[in-house]
């Protein structure tokens, strides 16, 4: 194969999945996803952000969002941890989850403890940046949010 004529692993280094250390991070929002429970019985967004600056730039962190489910308190606080996102970026109706992506705003991280997958980021809080703009994008804006369809 052609490729491997000037390729060298020592060129890059491993990529990191430990977690960021907590703190604000300025991201945008770069995909999400509508996905069905492990049960079947519901649905949730799952969404990627990744950082824009500084020392973790390009560094993912992932959030989900519960839209539908059948505990009513797990669907409340998805709910409301969406409504925190759209109105950090001010998309306060969205009609497509392409309105939500690309638009820089920052999120607090903390990092949740866990025995059995390891520890991991969370977002703690949205946080609205003044003035922000969705950033250029190549994908299609469509008019049915992935949680309608």
């Amino acid at each position: 194969m052609e490729f491997f004529k000037d390729y060298n692993s020592d060129d890059y280094e491993d990529a990191s999945f430990d977690p960021i250390p907590a703190g604000q991070y300025k991201v945008i929002c770069d995909k999400i996803e509508e996905k069905k429970t492990k049960a079947g019985t519901g649905s949730y967004l799952n969404c990627s952000f990744q950082v824009i600056e500084g020392e973790y730039k390009e560094r993912l962190v992932f959030q989900m969002f519960n839209i539908d489910n059948p505990s009513e308190k797990a669907q409340k606080i998805g709910r409301q941890q969406l409504s925190s996102f759209c109105r950090a970026i001010n998309v306060p109706k969205p009609k497509s989850e392409q309105e939500l992506l690309n638009i820089p705003l920052v999120v607090e991280l903390k990092i949740r403890k866990d025995e059995e997958y390891g520890d991991k980021n969370e977002i703690k809080k949205f946080i609205a940046i003044e003035g922000a703009t969705a950033q250029a994008t190549s994908t299609t804006k469509t008019s049915t949010p992935p949680w309608k369809k």
